[in-house]
């Protein structure tokens, strides 16, 4: 067994924890917060920018970066992603064009296939108007967007052994490597909008099961990937003391559901085309 602080073991961040002298700063503070440390300062990050064009106006300093001007903390966790946020994980994306121009704004299909009225050049910095979205029955949902969720699709995983890579390295520093996951009801959200979204659960809840178990089996294959991939040089110490198990900076037993530790049991003996 490899607690915090100790040198024994296989301390590289994946297997078991780095020591806490070698872990950067960010990952240090952030680890602090999350285990309630008591005393432990918070830790500063940002949520995104939606005033920053307002705020150049009133005078805000242009020359100094974000993390300086608002006292952030350096980073301390690194995301793998793949799975998707506040949109679907499609893969291919959508195109993103405008389709329409109508004076100072402009009509855009954005990367999740949704159709949003824009500022005319501008992306960001502002909410958009959310005029369609590309689910509305089962023939958008197959022809637009479902087969963009196949988790077998190899250009998924074209830079996965980079990516890896680079996860493995920053568990080496005591960074938090997280496989971050969307609420439901957000990724059913931006495949048929705020309101379309609640009919579809009384009128074709069909449609909302097999959108939901599309997203599951993509989420648990790539999962399921990345943590293969990311553990492959070595065999997995499974964590017994309690602050082992909370800080382990891998992606944790505690994120994956019983589910899919049961087929990543089941994996290692039929080793489907999904997780090769």
């Amino acid at each position: 067994m490899t607690t915090e602080g100790s040198t024994t073991g296989h301390t590289d961040g994946v297997h078991a924890m780095v020591p806490r002298e070698k872990m950067c700063p960010g990952a240090r503070k952030l680890r602090d917060t999350y285990a309630r440390k008591r005393g432990a300062p918070f830790y500063h990050r940002e949520f995104g920018f939606f005033c920053l064009e307002r705020w150049k106006e009133q005078g805000m300093p242009q020359d100094a970066p974000h993390a300086e001007l608002f006292h952030y903390d350096p980073p301390g966790g690194y995301v793998l992603g793949q799975i998707g946020w506040c949109e679907a994980p499609f893969h291919p994306a959508f195109e993103v064009k405008v389709l329409e121009e109508r004076g100072e704004y402009e009509l855009v299909q954005d990367y999740a296939g949704r159709k949003v009225l824009c500022f005319k050049g501008r992306r960001n910095g502002f909410m958009p108007t959310y005029e369609d979205d590309p689910v509305k029955d089962w023939k958008t949902w197959e022809e637009l967007c479902k087969w963009r969720m196949d988790p077998t699709t190899p250009s998924r995983y074209a830079d996965l052994g980079e990516r890896m890579a680079t996860a493995r390295a920053e568990a080496a520093t005591g960074k938090i490597i997280t496989q971050n996951l969307i609420g439901g009801y957000m990724y059913l959200r931006s495949l048929a909008g705020p309101e379309k979204v609640m009919y579809l659960f009384y009128e074709q809840p069909d449609l909302v099961r097999d959108c939901m178990e599309t997203w599951f089996k993509l989420a648990d294959a790539v999962s399921a990937r990345h943590r293969r991939d990311l553990l492959r040089r070595g065999h997995l110490l499974q964590p017994r003391h309690p602050d082992l198990a909370r800080h382990n900076a891998r992606i944790p037993h505690s994120l994956l559901s019983a589910t899919h530790r049961q087929r990543e049991v089941a994996s290692d003996r039929q080793n489907p085309p999904c997780l090769r």
